[in-house]
């Protein structure tokens, strides 16, 4: 529920809507393909967890941080399907997370710009009226 209220990219995308129907109509679909989300998440997790069951890649070298685990077994997993698969979905995977890191800077800067620099210099955008 928070991340639906709280993270500022949701909120302007929310305020970006027609009406309060549409941003509710919005939120309604997110939901389940939220849900949908973070249900694949959990079975990544397990499946990493199965499959390394009886070995662990951090006390054998093969990763050096636990957030290394996924990235490892999808480059593991995909390398004996075809050469160039586990390329194409490390640069998905980067490439998702690259776009939600640039909405949530394009979102801090839109809220350093209209909270903190407009009111400082109201004065200024004044007069820049006048004379425009």
């Amino acid at each position: 529920m928070a991340s639906f209220v709280v993270q500022q990219y949701k909120v302007q995308r929310y305020l970006s809507c027609k009406s309060l129907k549409e941003a509710q109509k919005c939120i309604l679909i997110s939901i389940p393909i939220t849900c949908a989300i973070s249900i694949m998440a959990m079975l990544t997790g397990w499946c990493a967890y199965a499959y390394f069951e009886n070995c662990d890649p951090i006390t054998s070298e093969w990763i050096s941080a636990r957030d290394q685990l996924i990235p490892y077994l999808s480059l593991y997993m995909f390398a004996t399907i075809a050469p160039g698969v586990a390329g194409i979905y490390m640069s998905a995977v980067f490439g998702a997370s690259l776009s939600t890191t640039s909405s949530c800077i394009n979102s801090c800067s839109v809220v350093i710009i209209e909270d903190l620099l407009k009111p400082i210099f109201k004065i200024a955008a004044r007069t820049l009226k006048i004379y425009l």
